[in-house]
């Protein structure tokens, strides 16, 4: 069976690190932890579970640590884990399972990430999916959002990571044969937690260092746009997302982002005709056959466009964006848009018969289920 080290970059985990490397000390056949300076028990910690401790002066360069941790592992495999994180699955089972594709390097999982924010995008409410969420996390958080993550690949010098933050390994060519894509799932707790002022603008300063080295890199620009935002310069973040959204009109979330930000920067009509011409985009690759998986995306589209109509109170043009959204794909958002229209002609029955179906098709919409309570409570008078 394939060997697998462990490799981790670590600096004051002390709250988590201990679910962490319990959760895969019995699949490690070593455990490299690399520290950038704790100064709480971080360490102690760790010789619990491993004596491959190295110390790495840091120098802005999250891609550093990273590829120094790789540079002392010494087993066939490289699984890279933050503290924050734990997993559920035995990652050689996963291996076994590919053993016979002499092409691959990589393994993707579902890295989860708990939130209690139901506003980001692609947030999915926890009682949508209690499966494999132990049920201290189902008390702890309202949801989360999931993204592939390459965490496991073959421990050979072409693989290295890159970018001074929000690091990714490069030296893949992303074919089908050489990275494999799963849905087992690491489990992230440190996203919701709350960034100090000094530290959003640590991670702005290495983001805006990072775009000089690449310039035209959409990833940089997008991880520099979030950055300007958790700064409060949104003006700013517009602009690059904008620079994205030329450069790839596919890119992910760029499209949702920019059109939220533009309402934010009260640009209500520029984030509605954004979104009116980007859904022309959508509906002539399909109609053309480039891309024929974005019926999913068109119905999101039509809803978030709704949304901006029924805030500008233009509300036959909401009408027949929530209908639209509903004929690529029924979905519980759209029924609400329609119950919201209803409401505010106050045709309560109405609007209780669209928070019904919509109720059908997610009974664990946060949103679907507060306003079904206020309609009961207003039909009750």
């Amino acid at each position: 069976m394939s060997t697998i080290s462990v490799c981790m970059i670590v600096k004051n985990e002390q709250q988590y690190l201990q679910q962490c490397l319990e959760s895969v000390k019995n699949v490690a056949d070593e455990i490299i932890i690399v520290d950038t300076g704790s100064t709480d028990n971080t360490k102690q910690i760790a010789r619990q579970f491993t004596d491959n401790i190295y110390d790495f002066a840091w120098i802005d360069d999250f891609s550093a640590a990273r590829n120094f941790s790789l540079s002392k592992a010494a087993k066939e495999w490289i699984f890279v884990i933050d503290a924050d994180e734990f997993v559920m699955f035995n990652p050689k089972d996963v291996l076994f399972q590919f053993e016979n594709n002499k092409e691959l390097l990589a393994i993707s999982f579902l890295q989860r990430n708990y939130t209690n924010n139901i506003t980001i995008p692609s947030f999915k409410s926890i009682q949508e999916d209690k499966t494999q969420i132990p049920e201290y996390l189902q008390k702890q958080f309202k949801g989360y959002s999931e993204r592939p993550f390459i965490k496991l690949f073959k421990n050979i010098l072409q693989l290295q990571y890159k970018y001074l933050v929000h690091e990714q390994l490069d030296g893949i060519a992303n074919t089908k044969q050489q990275v494999v894509m799963t849905n087992h799932i690491v489990h992230h707790l440190g996203f919701d937690a709350n960034l100090s002022q000094t530290k959003k603008q640590y991670y702005l300063d290495l983001a805006e260092k990072q775009l000089l080295l690449y310039p035209d890199d959409s990833i940089v620009l997008f991880n520099l746009a979030m950055a300007y935002a958790d700064n409060k310069q949104m003006t700013k973040s517009v602009e690059l997302l904008y620079t994205i959204y030329r450069q790839n009109k596919n890119f992910p979330n760029t499209i949702r982002i920019l059109s939220d930000f533009l309402v934010k920067l009260g640009k209500v009509t520029e984030s509605q005709q954004l979104l009116a011409d980007h859904i022309k985009y959508l509906q002539s690759q399909q109609e053309s056959g480039i891309n024929k998986q974005d019926t999913k995306e068109l119905s999101y589209l039509y809803y978030i466009l709704g949304i901006v109509y029924f805030k500008q109170q233009l509300f036959d043009e909401a009408l027949n964006c929530f209908h639209k959204s509903n004929t690529h794909i029924a979905n519980a958002d759209a029924y609400n848009g329609l119950a919201m229209l209803a409401a505010t002609d106050k045709q309560y029955k109405e609007a209780y018969g669209f928070l019904h179906k919509a109720y059908i098709l997610n009974p664990n919409n946060v949103q679907v289920v507060n306003n079904l309570k206020k309609l009961e409570n207003i039909l009750k008078k």
